[in-house]
């Protein structure tokens, strides 16, 4: 609404200044028309596409961003739920952009402060309503009235159609002027003073169907629908009121384009004596009036008796006048193309720290800026206000761009980045990371945080990684917490996750696991999750339909069986399904998670068991991680064919796998060894083998056991 006022007034003002700067040297019905312009724009109520002609882009930024940005805040600290009862080091994933949109609005709706408060803004609508209703109001009822008492006093005059250009005449006693009026079944109607003499009866006819001709009874219509729904704009009642003198004067020219200039004048006599004084109420009708002020009366004379030709170059100019105003005014403002995170700074922000990592495909940027308080806001000794801009090349709007305003400690910025790559010397998966200095290759870098810490102590961690969104880690802290033994929890975590992976098994269609009964002793919250990974992305679906109670209300039973059927999981072996065992206590460590590798088939997870020799690290525990891995990604089953494939990796040594078929005997729940259906030759590194679905008797639950000899462990995956 607010684009559509500022374009509308503006083309009224410019139409008002052509209308004084070219009187006399361009036609009237082409001043007159130029109102139709202004006509368009205010019934249109959007603008057409964006144009860097548009009046739009020469507003300030901060106006166009209130414009197109409404959900934009400013000078206030993102909000963000806070739990006061939180422990010491809980950190508190806030989420993506699409989080934080999410807990704004949240916050808006009045999640934060449920009292009521009445919001002003809230009540512009109701009040433009209720001034429409009033105005419109008014206007229906006066043309309404004006409309019963010409029917009530009309008498039918006998003209000729070929004098009266096929409209019904009539004459009313008390009509102030005479008029057209109608605007489905239009007519002429006179008052007495018109019938005086026959040449001024014609020159009233030829005043009142030079109306017709030109639809002013339509365009007094629409008139009078702009000035109800514009009744708060008195430039609209401005352009009203000049838009009904020029359909005058407009008129006035088409009668007496052929006319010599005695019978001008005889016509702007008749004008004077007919219509001296204006008549009440006719600002408020759609029907024509050849009533005037003093004023515009003799600017009407004055045009009648010195019409002029109009000048080709003023009309060319005019012409050339109405189309750059219409590119002016009734376009949209042109989107600055956005570049990088710098382009979000405002007039009075400084660059603090500048973070940026990615390549040519897929670019981000995290500005930290220092910007002035808010008005009214005071910060404390040791403060300052700061402003964290997010940009992301591969997005298509960046409508999320500011992800955090408010105070924070001085210097408390630190950024860190990482390329994960495995410290030799480190504990076994942990990542090297190294003070981002800005002067880093973006390409080389894997994952970047930026770190602030509010006043209150709370840490805000900004994480960035190239093949996920931006996230927001909030750590707080609460004094008087109880200490604990954190690293043997995390074991202890972490062989329940192991026994749960272990006792994941394939029993007909459904997969069945067993809940570790040590999760009876765990105080911290925990669930179960069944998630899916579509291959190429980067988040993961939860799993909801079809799966036991227990996966919804959380009230599960350890060292109880559940299934979970087939069906519930996606078809095909487009991604990963993964059963998680969340421990909702945010100072653990993440749990590992647990595969159900082509789930379509397969029972998963592909599990492997070790020596218990000592377990490799540093570069040798990479080296073991990678050629497990390499192999288990290679597996695929085929419903249609029962066609079980799988490749050794290429990095392997001649000899260094070797496999083992077996086929589960139900009667005696034991596994006999079928190694007969396997190639004869030992499988060498890169070569695909195929177990045929044809090969291997129906109905019969085999397991694969592929064993490394370098490390001495084995995967296994079970099929049917």
């Amino acid at each position: 609404m607010l684009e559509l006022l500022i374009t509308s007034s503006l083309l009224i003002l410019a139409v008002l200044a052509v209308r004084a700067l070219l009187a006399g040297r361009i036609s009237r019905r082409m001043q007159y028309a130029l109102w139709g312009l202004v006509l368009l724009r205010l019934l249109l109520p959007f603008s057409l596409p964006q144009s860097r002609a548009s009046v739009l882009n020469a507003l300030p930024d901060t106006a166009q961003v209130s414009l197109t940005r409404p959900e934009e805040f400013s000078g206030e600290t993102l909000p963000v739920p806070v739990d006061t009862e939180t422990q010491t080091g809980t950190a508190e994933i806030i989420g993506t952009q699409a989080g934080l949109s999410e807990i704004t609005n949240n916050t808006a709706s009045g999640a934060q402060h449920p009292e009521w408060s009445l919001n002003p803004a809230a009540l512009l609508p109701v009040i433009w309503a209720a001034g429409a209703l009033l105005t419109g109001g008014a206007l229906v009822w006066a043309n309404l009235r004006f409309a019963l008492r010409l029917r009530r006093e009309r008498c039918q005059l006998d003209l000729a159609p070929e004098v009266t250009g096929g409209l019904p005449v009539y004459l009313c006693h008390d009509l102030a002027s005479p008029c057209l009026h109608g605007l489905l079944h239009p007519a002429i109607y006179l008052n007495p003073a018109a019938l005086e003499s026959r040449e001024r009866l014609d020159f009233v006819l030829a005043h009142e169907k030079a109306h017709h001709r030109h639809k002013d009874h339509i365009w007094g219509a629409l008139r009078c629908f702009v000035l109800a729904v514009y009744w708060f704009d008195p430039l609209v009642w401005w352009a009203a009121a000049a838009s009904r003198r020029d359909c005058e004067l407009a008129c006035d020219e088409a009668v007496t384009a052929s006319m010599e200039e005695a019978r001008r004048r005889d016509y702007g006599r008749c004008l004077v004596e007919l219509v001296p004084n204006r008549a009440r109420g006719t600002a408020l009708l759609a029907a024509t009036s050849m009533s005037g002020t003093a004023r515009s009366m003799q600017q009407r004379l004055k045009a009648i008796v010195t019409a002029k030709k109009p000048r080709r170059a003023a009309i060319a100019l005019t012409a050339a006048g109405a189309v750059l105003l219409t590119a002016c005014t009734f376009t949209g403002a042109s989107e600055e193309t956005v570049t990088g995170a710098r382009d979000f700074l405002a007039e009075g922000e400084t660059e603090w720290k500048l973070c940026t990592l990615g390549d040519e495909s897929r670019m981000q940027e995290l500005l930290v800026a220092r910007a002035p308080a808010p008005e009214g806001e005071t910060l404390a000794q040791g403060q300052e206000y700061v402003k964290v801009y997010y940009w992301d090349s591969a997005a298509e709007t960046q409508e999320n761009y500011l992800q955090f305003a408010g105070p924070v400690a001085n210097g408390s910025l630190e950024a860190t980045w990482s390329d994960e790559t495995l410290d030799p010397d480190a504990e076994s998966g942990v990542v090297r990371v190294q003070p981002y200095q800005g002067s880093e290759d973006p390409a080389g870098i894997r994952t970047l945080d930026v770190v602030l810490l509010e006043p209150d102590g709370t840490q805000l961690q900004f994480n960035l990684n190239r093949d996920a969104p931006l996230t927001l880690i909030k750590t707080r802290k609460v004094e008087n917490e109880e200490p604990f033994d954190s690293m043997q929890t995390d074991w202890e975590l972490m062989d329940l996750n192991t026994q749960l992976a272990n006792s994941i098994h394939q029993e007909g269609d459904s997969l069945h696991f067993t809940l570790p009964e040590g999760l009876k002793d765990r105080p911290e919250h925990w669930r179960l999750a069944l998630s899916y990974l579509p291959a190429g992305e980067t988040r993961e679906i939860e799993i909801t339909e079809g799966l036991p109670e227990p996966f919804a209300s959380g009230e599960w039973e350890p060292g109880q069986e559940y299934a979970i059927p087939l069906d519930a999981l996606p078809t095909g072996n487009e991604g990963t399904a993964s059963l998680q065992l969340l421990i909702e206590k945010e100072d653990m460590l993440p749990l590992p998670i647990t595969s159900l590798a082509d789930y379509q088939r397969l029972t998963g997870p592909l599990f492997s068991t070790r020596s218990e020799e000592e377990a490799p690290t540093g570069d040798a525990l990479a080296e073991y991680q990678a050629a497990m891995t390499a192999l288990s990604e290679t597996v695929r089953w085929d419903p249609d064919t029962r066609d079980f494939t799988f490749t050794i990796p290429e990095t392997a040594e001649p000899g260094e796998w070797t496999l083992e078929l077996s086929q589960r005997n139900p009667e005696r729940d034991s596994w006999v060894t079928r190694s007969a259906l396997l190639p004869d030759a030992e499988p060498q590194p890169g070569e695909t083998v195929t177990l045929k679905g044809a090969d291997l008797p129906e109905g019969g639950h085999y397991r694969l056991d592929a064993t490394n000899t370098l490390w001495n462990t084995t995967l296994s995956v079970e099929f049917e």
